[in-house]
């Protein structure tokens, strides 16, 4: 999802630590939400309202289409009664919603609330993974203002977004109005047991286009292996090849721990054929060079991935959407770059929104020119030039990095907007804002005057400005 962030002065809303807190699952989001816009209902508030509880990870028994709210959506396995909610402090609302989804069909699920700053100006405010638990019918304070409510589902790389306006008032409850997308919304996937099932199929199919993927479900496939034999990735590579079909890939009820690296020219055929796919749960990382030779890969769901390596997704230019809810660590390149790091030449990416992530290496997104959008609130810091050339990047929020590496920034011409946390973060070298200072830096209400009194942050004394007024 395309998420627009900018800030100027509103009412007192603390600390930017509040941008983590409520993250919940999935997300590097890249892509437009479009939609509606419409205004949420406001009334008042009854009962106590109980401490939110985190929402814990779906059971398997709750995949497929069957789902508490309907026969085609999911809408929470709360008590109808039930509100999930923070207490509401002096000045906040409550915001709920009731939202159903195809859980089977759903490759993302993802809310976000934005809040409003300006008259055109939006900043993502807290996050939510609707696939979680509970997390479709939901309840949860929020300050007073304006917000957008962004949802986002994506299926084998299609993407349906709905975009509706709300206002919070203080001691009053407001509820959405979006009420989400039914089963028809996404195309069925023809599914399989066995690779070699795959194969006869792809083989009876006309020729199509990157255009037009084939959508296929297929289980068992150990994600892992190289054999040449049974349900491996190498088979499915090879049949990929040997029929000469684009297709997108549902491999959620795959094997295997990490996605097998390029090694032989059958595996990079194959992989030139995949537009769209979301790996098993199982696989927990991505080695280096593993997304090597995916030339026509638009979008790639990594649900439980914590490790991304070297150089992963470099030059893949026709990629739009990396979602990895789960990472933790974008591995570093060599230090001097001269691999470029992991994201390099990735000119088709548009957004990044890692929710969990923790650290980021050297040069991981180098030259990503159509980046515009970053949110990451979590990352203790960013590598050296991990932005340099981003050159259409207009916003960046940081809100837990206590590091900036040797030129992050450099060459960045457009960036308007730079989010950051409670403590002043160090910046290495001289070169990280080499065309300019960012047109607004913004921090908590507390922390303002010691960024103006900070030596590095004291040269844009007059750019920083709090989170409210």
């Amino acid at each position: 999802m395309k998420v627009k962030f900018r800030f100027a002065k509103l009412l007192v809303w603390g600390s930017i630590a509040l941008l983590g807190l409520a993250i919940m699952g999935c997300p590097i989001l890249a892509g437009s939400v479009s939609g509606q816009l419409s205004q949420g209902k406001t009334e008042e508030p009854s009962g106590q309202k109980p401490e939110v509880e985190k929402p814990e990870k779906e059971d398997d028994e709750n995949e497929g289409d069957e789902t508490k709210g309907d026969e085609n959506g999911k809408t929470g396995e709360r008590e109808p009664d039930e509100e999930d909610s923070e207490t509401m402090e002096e000045g906040h609302g409550l915001l709920l919603w009731k939202i159903n989804f195809p859980v089977g069909k759903t490759w993302e699920a993802v809310l976000t609330v934005l809040i409003k700053i300006d008259d055109n100006t939006f900043i993502p405010w807290k996050y939510f993974d609707l696939a979680v638990s509970g997390a479709a019918e939901r309840t949860v304070s929020l300050p007073a203002g304006t917000y957008k409510i962004e949802c986002r589902f994506m299926s084998h790389g299609k993407t349906i977004g709905s975009t509706e306006i709300i206002n919070i008032s203080p001691g009053q409850k407001t509820t959405s109005l979006y009420a989400g997308i039914d089963a028809s919304a996404f195309p069925d996937a023809m599914e399989f047991s066995s690779v070699d099932e795959l194969k006869m199929y792809l083989n009876d199919r006309p020729e199509n286009t990157v255009e037009d993927p084939y959508l296929i479900k297929i289980t068992g496939v150990d994600i892992s292996s190289k054999t040449a034999k049974g349900n491996t990735m190498r088979t499915l590579y090879d049949a990929l090849d040997e029929s000469n079909r684009f297709v997108s890939l549902d491999l959620r009820g795959g094997t295997g721990t990490e996605l097998i690296a390029a090694s032989a020219s059958p595996v990079l055929a194959g992989r030139k054929k995949i537009v769209s796919m979301i790996l098993p749960e199982t696989v927990t990382s991505v080695a280096s060079n593993g997304f090597s030779g995916y030339d026509e890969l638009r979008s790639v769901v990594l649900p439980n991935v914590i490790t991304i390596n070297q150089v992963a997704f470099k030059k893949l230019g026709n990629i739009e959407t990396v979602s990895a809810p789960a990472l933790i660590t974008i591995v570093d390149d060599t230090g001097d770059g001269s691999s470029r790091g992991n994201f390099y030449g990735c000119v088709r990416l548009t957004s990044i929104y890692f929710p969990n992530i923790e650290a980021i290496g050297h040069h991981a997104f180098y030259g990503c020119g159509a980046l515009i959008e970053v949110l990451l609130p979590k990352a203790s810091g960013v590598g050296n030039s991990v932005f340099a050339e981003c050159t259409a990047l207009k916003t960046v929020v940081l809100p837990k990095a206590g590091l900036i590496g040797n030129r992050a920034f450099h060459n960045d011409k457009a960036l308007e907007n730079l989010v950051l946390g409670s403590v002043p973060p160090n910046v290495e070298g001289s070169a990280n804002f080499s065309t300019g200072y960012p047109q607004n830096i913004y921090a908590p209400v507390s922390a303002v005057d010691v960024y103006k009194e900070t030596e590095f942050w004291s040269k844009m004394k007059d750019r920083i400005y709090p989170i409210g007024a």
